[in-house]
């Protein structure tokens, strides 16, 4: 039965996926909520309309998420993140003549090291022009992991931000070397003849948390029961995705007009784990270029917020100490737990874990039993330890 009324924003990307299927086959109305989604077109309108409360809940990029409870930015605002919407998600899509250059240079698709070194090789004197859909996001923190650990000068790198699904156009206009972004965008790209891609984000960290469900504090503590039920609705549409008889289906309707407006084959092929890195070339296997069901690639680690904390703060302008404190503040796996107590689901017994150590098909104890929760690696094999 329906209760609490619920709006969410959104912007037109694949791993918007959960939110729109929780809607279209019900499982939000199955958990009492009558949920609204209003799409938007850029990540500052977001932030702005739930920092002003023009809706309680948002499909949110993570580093935005934390800056924002940081009290980073214009539009400061108490955000809680009780799960992610998914992991992973983005490529990094470079102009034809560069990816030329590039693979002149020892770039391929799945090296991340070896594109990251053609990249510092090939950048004009004045530096790598990259676009991405905003400056708080794992779009950028990946772009500067990469450069900085392939021996490049991240300084030297200058971010030009436009949403999402204008990114092909201002590659394909030359504003730019190479753009990062959240798919379909990047095969966009590619299907126009505008761009190739070099790398999904998942070549750079198999454990990226790309976004989370993003929800006004003040308005998670007033109302747990419909935060509850509109986790619990989300993550049953996860577990309809992993059925992959469902993914002809999920893309048709996230190809409607009034979510993606894009192609059913384009947005379908990368929830198969596949991507066609050039105009008229064959596709590749790419199988962890967006990860959107099960609790692996859901549930909000805090050591995953804890490494974009410490790497974000010096640009955000904020100590350490603070940032690393807005990040734990902003995930909360154990509001995760307590919305899927009645599904029985087992769920992580920890809270972080470290970073760049998981191996695929490594389990960790669980509250009813072990739990897969996929890989964690960087590129480079570093690792990251929390602070406990």
């Amino acid at each position: 039965m329906i209760g609490a009324d619920v709006s969410l924003g959104f912007i037109p990307l694949t791993d918007a996926a959960l939110p729109i299927i929780a809607l279209e086959m019900g499982f939000a109305a199955e958990e009492g909520v009558a949920l609204t989604l209003v799409r938007e077109t850029s990540w500052s309108t977001i932030r702005d309309k739930i920092a002003l409360g023009v809706y309680p809940a948002a499909h949110m990029l993570a580093p935005l998420a934390i800056a924002m409870s940081a009290g980073v930015g214009p539009m400061r605002a108490g955000l809680v993140a009780p799960m992610l919407l998914g992991t992973n998600g983005d490529t990094l899509t470079a102009r034809p003549d560069f990816a030329d250059r590039l693979v002149e240079h020892g770039a391929r698709f799945g090296d991340a090291m070896a594109t990251g070194r053609a990249l510092v090789k090939c950048a004009d004197p004045g530096g790598l022009r990259v676009g991405v859909p905003f400056p708080h996001s794992m779009h950028q923190e990946l772009v500067r992991l990469l450069v900085e650990r392939s021996g490049g000068d991240v300084s030297k790198v200058t971010f030009l931000t436009a949403p999402p699904k204008v990114l092909p156009e201002v590659l394909k206009a030359g504003e730019v070397d190479v753009f990062m972004v959240g798919e379909p965008w990047g095969s966009v790209a590619v299907e126009r003849g505008a761009g190739e891609i070099l790398l999904s984000g998942a070549d750079i960290w198999t454990a990226s948390p790309e976004k989370v469900l993003a929800l006004q504090a003040d308005w998670a503590m007033a109302h747990p029961d419909t935060m509850d039920a509109l986790v619990r609705a989300l993550y049953r549409a996860s577990m309809w995705l992993t059925v992959s008889g469902n993914l002809g289906v999920a893309a048709e309707i996230l190809a409607l007009p009034h979510y993606l407006d894009a192609s059913p084959m384009t947005i379908e092929r990368a929830l198969l784990g596949r991507l066609q890195l050039r105009h008229s070339g064959a596709t590749v296997d790419a199988p962890d270029v967006i990860r959107l069901s099960g609790l692996g690639a859901l549930y909000p680690w805090q050591s995953a917020a804890a490494f974009i904390a410490e790497r974000a703060a010096p640009a955000w302008g904020i100590s350490p100490i603070r940032a690393q404190a807005a990040a734990l503040e902003t995930f909360r796996p154990d509001l995760m737990h307590r919305a899927l107590g009645p599904l029985h689901v087992s769920v992580p017994m920890a809270h972080a874990r470290i970073e760049g150590r998981t191996e695929l098909g490594v389990s960790v104890p669980g509250t009813s039993g072990p739990v897969r929760v996929g890989r964690s690696g960087f590129f480079d094999r570093s690792e990251f330890h929390p602070q406990t």
